[in-house]
């Protein structure tokens, strides 16, 4: 990894994903289209992005769930130690980024977090698919800003 995650990254990995989500939901396996995503900045462990999907009477519940799991993946990666052991508990994470999806299915939670993540990991890539699809405007904004290194 050899970009700086942005929350204009976290946004499109999340467009990307959403589309599937909503046609899961149209087939019948999704229980309920609903959810919170949080994405931690990988140096502070601070929220860098969330996104709710749906809404409804859970939905506090839902953000406050996705928030204790990003942060306490985080906190037990930051030690050093292995925290795989909350798998399946809606939240991945790899080199640093930590996601994690609170929706109404834990299965389904870990299949989006993973899913994100794997989005996010790819758009971090040096010269990676990030550059062609926020536009030539938006790359050099962010290469003013020191977010990207100079395509080559």
């Amino acid at each position: 990894m050899s970009q700086d995650l942005t929350w204009e990254i976290c946004n499109l990995a999340w467009d990307i994903v959403l589309p599937s989500i909503k046609r899961a939901d149209s087939v019948g396996i999704m229980d309920e289209c609903v959810g919170t995503i949080v994405i931690l900045d990988p140096q502070s462990g601070d929220v860098l992005f969330l996104g709710c999907l749906g809404g409804g009477a859970g939905i506090m519940q839902r953000n406050k769930t996705a928030l204790f799991a990003a942060k306490t993946y985080w906190r037990i990666q930051s030690a050093g130690n292995d925290p795989t052991t909350l798998a399946g508990d809606g939240v991945a994470g790899r080199n640093g980024v930590v996601v994690a999806f609170n929706g109404t299915q834990p299965a389904r939670n870990q299949v989006i977090a993973q899913n994100v993540l794997s989005w996010i990991l790819l758009l971090m890539q040096p010269d990676g698919p990030i550059f062609d699809a926020l536009g030539a405007e938006a790359e050099q904004r962010m290469a003013e800003a020191g977010k990207f290194p100079e395509k080559k």
